[in-house]
């Protein structure tokens, strides 16, 4: 079951958010654990009030893949949520763990703000972008007409012309 989560989350598919949600809950400690890194993976916003109670989850694993998952997914509370657990931290690879998350999740969500793709009007969709296939042609007939390369080189008749008797051919 542990493995499915894992692969689960690799899927990069959202159709196995009601299985990873589902084992947030488990008895089993290594469930707790993949699928809270699953849901961060998957980015299941659903999974976050899940998520955020696993972060007092008496095994250590499930808390670090509870922090990690949160600053992948972002959202309400999560900033919060990461401050308190800087703020109460003890351990010194903790506070670089959460330090840690807090950086993914400023990067995550200034990605989510940042629109990849900037999409033209309907209207001037492609317009300048547009070539047809006789626009293609003549730039091929011009780069043709330009350099005709092979026939300044010469033919050669035969590869004994290149060596002499003496040169290793082999080459």
């Amino acid at each position: 079951m542990a493995s499915a989560l894992f692969a689960m989350g690799r899927s990069a598919s959202a159709e196995w958010q009601p299985e990873v949600i589902s084992m947030l809950e488990s008895n089993l400690p290594i469930l707790r654990f993949e699928s809270a890194r699953a849901a961060g993976e998957l980015e299941l916003a659903d999974a976050i009030p899940l998520l955020l109670e696993l972060l007092d989850d008496p095994d250590e694993n499930t808390r670090q893949a509870s922090i990690w998952s949160i600053s992948q997914i972002g959202g309400e509370g999560v900033q919060e949520a990461l401050e308190h657990l800087y703020q109460e931290a003890e351990d010194e690879s903790e506070l670089e763990l959460i330090e840690s998350a807090m950086d993914n999740l400023t990067f995550t969500q200034g990605v989510k703000l940042m629109p990849l793709f900037e999409l033209p009007d309907e209207e001037h969709a492609g317009d300048e972008l547009e070539e047809t296939d006789d626009d293609y042609i003549d730039e091929i007939e011009d780069i043709d007409d330009s350099v005709d390369w092979y026939e300044d080189v010469g033919e050669l008749d035969d590869l004994d012309d290149l060596y002499s008797d003496e040169e290793d051919r082999s080459d």
